[in-house]
């Protein structure tokens, strides 16, 4: 999505708008809907994704399969691919290599085509091929977005190593607690427009308070018109022991 800048889009300021909900002073503005402030809109953006990738290439998803799986069992990884080759005479489509051997990662293709090898190298290390692939089924569940965000950075760049993994996880992470870097476009009474970027939200929405905001709003009151009386205009409904009184002023521009 591109940030806005400048204006708010008018028809899509006709078709959504929301009441903002206060909770004492604190006001709440999700991402990608119009709220409404006193005499403000507010519209929150970002340029995050706000979901995991909705698919990635088959041999993407074979290797992160392995590097996830390793990581979550105490492996450092070192090198995914998806560029083929050549190892000891061996061709492959995708190539994982991790900083020690482990058994559920080994078997982490489970259920995929291509996964003959790997089945060999479990058996090769002395493991029971089921056990290890039930431990991975468990895990590969339990990271199922890690595995598509880092497939998504892996085809994208076709070979990544532990700082893309790393951001991966990050990426997850904020995505779950609903942690993104927005930018808020305001836009006051007169149709002013002000744009404020760099701002994080926290479960999906900016969390601003009412002493934040109370610059963009005008809040002065019309002058009186200069022909208005100067006399004491009385309150009525007052005891008659009470003497009150008001007078009306012209107020002056500031």
């Amino acid at each position: 999505m591109m940030r806005p800048s400048g204006t708010v889009p008018v028809a899509f300021l006709i078709k959504k708008k929301y009441t903002v909900p206060i909770m004492g002073k604190s006001i709440e503005a999700p991402i990608n809907q119009i709220t409404q402030f006193s005499s403000l809109r507010l519209f929150v953006s970002t340029e995050d994704a706000l979901t995991a990738p909705q698919s990635i290439s088959p041999v993407a998803n074979h290797e992160m399969r392995h590097a996830i799986v390793g990581r979550e069992t105490g492996a450092n990884v070192r090198l995914v691919t998806i560029v083929a080759g050549i190892k000891n005479g061996i061709p492959y489509r995708g190539l994982t290599e991790l900083d020690r051997y482990s058994g559920p990662a080994a078997a982490a293709s489970v259920g995929l085509a291509g996964n003959e090898a790997d089945k060999q190298n479990v058996a090769a290390s002395g493991d029971d091929y089921g056990k290890m692939a039930t431990i991975a089924r468990g895990i590969i569940d339990a990271q199922s977005d890690v595995i598509l965000e880092g497939g998504a950075i892996l085809d994208e760049e076709k070979s990544i190593g532990s700082s893309q993994i790393d951001e991966a996880y990050r990426r997850v992470k904020r995505r779950r607690e609903g942690i993104f870097v927005a930018s808020l476009v305001i836009t006051d009474e007169s149709g002013d427009t002000h744009t404020i970027d760099k701002l994080h939200t926290r479960r999906g929405a900016l969390h601003l308070s009412e002493k934040e905001l109370s610059p963009f709003i005008n809040d002065e009151e019309p002058q009186k018109d200069s022909e208005s009386p100067k006399e004491p205009i009385p309150l009525r409904g007052y005891n008659s022991h009470s003497s009150v009184s008001l007078r009306r002023e012209k107020k002056m521009a500031a």
